[in-house]
């Protein structure tokens, strides 16, 4: 587990190297040294970041956050308060966030046909992930299933190809990362 949390940290300091931010070293560190303080006794489900902010989930619904919008963590105190497991959470560049764990919540503006797999794939078989970027590339993971833009849709294909089932996807303005069962894409 400590090499996981490790290897998750170092990489989104790498992929920070990229980008000219509004997110310091220090921001970084602080939503890490939270995470590996709190990863003793919880897990980490999972770590969001852009070139504005960062957020890290830990034991279900814990979190540690810099820069978040407040309606990220509004969403995000309440389900602390009611005690909602949080799976994944993706924040696109415009500040657009969604939130998978027990319940399924995203802000005002994400893509209307991603919204629109949200509401179908919660209803028949639930959702594992969303990612999407503010260029308006999206791609929603179920259980079974995957929906995503077109533009995003043959990449995902040849992946899951390779590698097997998806299981997750990142996607920013620049890059997509999918991992499947058996390898990354």
């Amino acid at each position: 587990m400590k090499k996981k949390l490790v290897f998750l940290l170092l990489l989104l300091s790498f992929m920070s190297l990229g980008f000219s931010q509004t997110i310091t070293h220090e921001d970084r560190a602080y939503v890490g040294n939270a995470l590996v303080e709190n990863s003793y006794d919880y897990l980490v489900q999972t770590v969001a970041m852009t070139r504005n902010c960062i957020v890290g989930v830990y034991g279900g619904c814990g979190f540690a956050y810099q820069k978040i919008p407040q309606s990220l963590l509004d969403k995000l105190l309440e389900y602390n308060n009611n005690a909602w497991n949080i799976y994944d959470i993706h924040i696109a560049e415009n500040n657009e966030w969604v939130i998978v764990g027990d319940k399924v919540t995203c802000s005002a503006n994400i893509p209307v046909e991603c919204y629109n797999s949200i509401v179908d794939l919660v209803s028949t078989e639930g959702v594992q992930c969303v990612s999407f970027n503010s260029r308006g590339d999206w791609c929603v993971i179920g259980s079974n299933s995957w929906v995503s833009s077109p533009s995003v849709g043959s990449l995902l294909q040849e992946a899951n190809s390779i590698h097997g089932y998806i299981h997750y996807v990142h996607i920013t303005n620049t890059t997509t990362v999918v991992t499947c069962e058996d390898g990354y894409y």
